[in-house]
């Protein structure tokens, strides 16, 4: 089995805290990394302007760190933006399969006076019921506060991914895969989302089926943005991405 990456982790917790015995811990222990990206973790917070050439430069450039030839990527929210993107531009690093969960990448996001895609201030997030985000805030609270006050530049950092990508603006990055040939030959995708994401919708899934025909659509009923920490739902998920990775 080639080796897995999946990203980000810290603005999911739950994807650090997988149950021990969980499909993926028993089948990827060893050789599955997260990615921790510009801003959101542990890793610097550039000052300059960061759009999605720089996530998928840095995802490159941890392959060959690790010296990995090609890998599978599973990528979640933004991830599957960053998964797409990476995957139309290094398409020989891919080992013939992505996964992406309640992906994002060509979501709708509104425009400023500059034909800058933007999205309301992060202070206006922190408020479950108020916010863009009232699943994480709710199970995290307190998430968001800490973020934006211990992370350098993280604010900052997430309006850019709104304007430059990877959360929007990705609809060529995901069109290409229809096509692309990977280390592996053509592009295997698979697609798992939940009905009652309010922070990507369900709608995504299926505009990234309309533009990846060969995609394949898992749908987890009656789940949310965090369904990876959800008793019923990450079982679901997990089994899934391993079936799908091991066939």
């Amino acid at each position: 089995m080639p080796p897995t990456l999946q990203f980000p982790t810290l603005t999911f917790p739950s994807l650090e805290s997988l149950p021990s015995d969980s499909a993926v811990r028993q089948v990827y222990p060893d050789d599955t990394y997260p990615n921790d990206i510009y801003g959101r973790g542990y890793s610097e917070a550039p000052t300059e302007i960061l759009s999605n050439n720089d996530y998928i430069t840095q995802l490159a450039l941890l392959l060959q760190f690790i010296a990995w030839t090609s890998t599978y990527v599973v990528g979640m929210s933004m991830g599957g933006g960053i998964t797409a993107a990476f995957t139309s531009t290094f398409p020989h690093l891919v080992n013939g399969k992505i996964v992406l969960l309640a992906s994002a990448g060509i979501v709708g996001l509104p425009v400023n006076e500059n034909g800058e895609r933007t999205m309301p201030s992060l202070s206006k997030q922190l408020t479950p019921g108020q916010s863009g985000e009232p699943e994480l805030v709710a199970a995290n609270p307190g998430l968001r506060e800490l973020q934006a006050s211990s992370l350098p530049g993280y604010s900052r950092i997430l309006q850019d991914s709104m304007r430059y990508g990877p959360i929007a603006g990705l609809s060529n990055a995901f069109e290409a895969l229809a096509t692309t040939q990977t280390a592996n030959g053509p592009l295997k995708v698979l697609v798992v989302h939940g009905t009652n994401d309010s922070i990507v919708p369900y709608t995504e899934a299926a505009k990234i089926k309309a533009l990846v025909p060969q995609a394949e659509v898992v749908t987890v009923e009656g789940a949310d943005h965090s369904f990876l920490g959800h008793p019923d739902h990450w079982p679901i998920v997990t089994s899934n991405t391993v079936r799908f990775l091991s066939a």
